[in-house]
């Protein structure tokens, strides 16, 4: 392959990741904003608790039990990770969709979530979650960059999940200043710790942080990133869908050969 052959691959190869990544972010964003705005209207649900008898006619009130389940159920109850939540890792196509929907599941157990990954002597943040909802920036976070020196982090890249204080440095350098709780969780990608997660506890939100799920779906995703390459079944087929099946029906006995018949 010549020079100039070889640049135009990679030209392509890089135009093709960063519109990959561009329209992730669109797609996140749409994701945000759908997320915010199921959050304010079941809050304003909660809140909404009105007697309409005598206001409506009684034809029009539907029993409670007649109105069917809710359309948005979460995957798994709080704190726990459950089936669906796996299905969403597993229908990643590349490494960076995994990793997307990775925070995205992380968002759901804590009130912020980063990726750091390891470039050099230093961790620099990939993406963040949760920062826009409470005041800050989610793409501002990005701009981060911490020590891998740092006696903390150091452990963290030797393998050791660290839970943080309150009041804490890498909290501070995210500019997350009502944090009451926060963990820092290595990610191991082809048996390397190539990163960590940061997840942390807004003051007040100490019910829906569960870090033990954030380190579960790190070594979850991990797992899922691990095997792009070679996998080739998609979705991995213990994931799918249940299907009905009335009777499998009963298997035929095997008859025994007809036996030869004697010799003349």
């Amino acid at each position: 392959m010549s020079e100039t052959e070889e640049r135009l691959r990679q030209l392509e190869a890089e135009i093709e990741r960063r519109l990959l990544e561009r329209f992730a972010a669109l797609r996140d964003e749409f994701d945000r904003l759908r997320l915010e705005a199921d959050r304010r209207w079941a809050g304003f649900l909660t809140r909404f608790d009105q007697d309409f008898t005598g206001i409506v006619p009684a034809e029009l009130l539907a029993p409670v039990e007649s109105l069917g389940a809710p359309s948005a159920v979460p995957s798994a109850p709080p704190g726990q990770v459950g089936l669906e939540d796996v299905q969403t890792l597993d229908a990643g196509d590349n490494q960076v969709e995994v990793l997307r929907r990775f925070l995205d599941l992380c968002r759901r157990h804590s009130s912020r979530a980063v990726l750091f990954v390891s470039r050099g002597g230093s961790l620099e943040a990939w993406k963040a979650v949760g920062f826009s909802d409470r005041g800050g920036n989610d793409e501002a976070v990005r701009k981060v960059s911490v020590a891998a020196a740092d006696d903390t982090l150091r452990r963290v890249l030797e393998g050791t999940p660290i839970r943080l204080g309150r009041d804490n440095v890498l909290s501070r350098a995210l500019d997350a200043r009502d944090v009451s709780d926060a963990v820092v969780v290595p990610m191991v990608v082809r048996e390397k710790i190539s990163g960590f997660v940061y997840a942390d506890c807004a003051e007040g939100e100490e019910e829906t942080f569960h870090p033990e799920t954030v380190a579960l779906l790190t070594y979850l995703a991990g797992t899922v990133v691990d095997r792009l390459a070679s996998r080739r079944l998609r979705p991995s087929p213990p994931l799918k869908p249940f299907e009905t099946v009335e009777s499998l029906g009963e298997a035929e006995p095997e008859r025994a050969p007809a036996p030869s018949p004697p010799p003349p």
